[in-house]
């Protein structure tokens, strides 16, 4: 494991600055930097600023430092290969604890549901003369809300709405999408090893959507998912959907994690209010609807998810 001079000598200077916990200058927090360097697979290629500027470095730098300080004598660290051995055993174990449970959104997040969604609303529009709705176009504004807005929406803007009306497209529509559902829908990639991998480290999980539970019930027995869950929350089991936290409140009475120890993963706006409501953690599933979003973490596929742990 090769490092210039030039580049510890910068990870030491900042980190013992921002992370050490008797805030000095030392070599120690240098080599347990580059130790987690090494564990998140970040590229040594990359520049300084990048690197310090990896949430998940950060994260891991805060724990993976204190926790070494706690296990070796500072004026003993030495970068031999049996201290980067122990080192990242110890920020593993680190990591581990800081997550406890892990909770999942449904539509965009474990089930690439685009499609059948879009034909479960455009099959239903037709029947009064409206749409085809393009998904770009039309459709990925409401993505992650509650359907009712989506369908309030689109009456309005068609000069079609009535309370009467709504709730036939809305119950069109769903009955559309609990046929068309299962056979368009799909798990998004990494969804199945993430799931296995983090049920076999014993890290509790659960869903929040807001998916109506009919159609929970259809789709996470329908991709063989459902066991890997302590709890599923869906928008009818509590009196708001996400934004709002209530689905917290739902799934920490069967879990009793502390938010502290809550991940929350999702791909929508409404997900990240939820989790910044809710007062935890998120990692946003990089998709076309949130490229101006800031959550904590961001992840390209669900299986960096296991970077965490």
């Amino acid at each position: 494991m090769e490092h210039t001079k030039g580049f510890r000598y910068l990870i030491w200077a900042e980190f013992s600055i921002q992370f050490c916990p008797i805030r000095r200058f030392c070599s120690g927090c240098g080599h347990v930097v580059l130790v987690i360097v090494s564990h998140l697979k970040i590229k040594y290629s990359d520049s300084f600023n990048n690197i310090i500027r990896n949430r998940n470095f950060r994260r891991s730098a805060f724990l993976g430092i204190h926790a070494i300080y706690k296990e070796f004598n500072v004026k003993n660290i030495d970068c031999t290969e049996k201290f980067f051995t122990k080192a990242a055993q110890i920020i593993n174990s680190a990591m581990m604890r800081m997550f406890k449970l892990v909770i999942f959104d449904l539509d965009g997040t474990l089930i690439n549901s685009v499609k059948a969604i879009a034909k479960s609303i455009n099959l239903a529009f037709a029947e009064i003369g409206l749409g085809p709705y393009d998904w770009n176009r039309d459709i990925v504004r409401f993505f992650g809300t509650p359907f009712g807005l989506w369908v309030e929406t689109l009456l309005k803007e068609a000069g079609k709405y009535s309370d009467e009306m709504k709730e036939r497209m809305k119950q069109k529509t769903w009955d559309n999408y609990s046929v068309i559902g299962p056979q368009i829908a799909k798990l998004n990639p990494g969804a199945l090893k993430t799931l296995e991998t983090l049920k076999k480290k014993g890290v509790k999980m659960a869903v929040a959507t807001n998916m109506l539970r009919r159609h929970a019930d259809i789709f996470l027995p329908h991709f063989g998912i459902l066991k890997y869950f302590d709890k599923v929350c869906t928008f009818s089991d509590v009196e708001r959907g996400k934004p709002y936290p209530d689905q917290l409140d739902c799934i920490l009475k069967e879990t009793g994690a502390k938010k502290s120890e809550i991940l929350m993963v999702g791909d929508t706006r409404a997900d990240l209010e939820f989790a910044r409501n809710a007062g935890v953690r998120i990692a946003m599933l990089d998709a076309p609807w949130n490229k101006l979003l800031h959550p904590d973490y961001r992840i390209k596929r669900l299986d960096e998810v296991l970077e965490f742990f």
